[in-house]
């Protein structure tokens, strides 16, 4: 069926509120952050494109959160949106460590696993193993 690795803006609007529904709990409504909704070009890990992905200054507390047009061969859920938005949320609370971990010497591999470690089982928890 096409169209089922396609978000939409319906989707994109799902992912914002989303976002925007853990930014407070979080501790990060003082940051100014903004959304977007445009293709990943960038191949990660040889895995094809992102779902989500995001972008911060922390020391400006500034962020981006982007979801992704084109999921590749994932199929596009209300669920899948919704962990995006909380997954990339979580990341901009510990996009400090990430930059901390980052000036200390860790490769971009080593800091992106404990971070996972962290955020996994928050989402999980709350959206269930997809």
């Amino acid at each position: 069926m096409p169209g089922l690795n396609k978000t939409s803006i319906r989707y994109f609007k799902l992912f914002q509120k989303e976002a925007e529904k853990w930014i407070p709990i979080l501790g990060i409504s003082n940051w100014r952050i903004s959304f977007g909704h445009q293709d990943w070009d960038e191949d990660v890990d040889g895995e094809g494109g992102a779902r989500a992905w995001y972008s911060a200054q922390p020391n400006e507390k500034i962020a981006e959160l982007y979801l992704s047009k084109n999921w590749c061969d994932d199929k596009v859920t209300d669920n899948r949106i919704k962990r995006s938005g909380f997954h990339e949320a979580f990341h901009v609370r510990l996009s400090s460590m990430e930059e901390m971990l980052m000036a200390r010497g860790y490769t971009e591999k080593e800091v992106s696993k404990v971070l996972h470690e962290i955020i996994y089982p928050f989402e999980n928890y709350f959206y269930g193993s997809d």
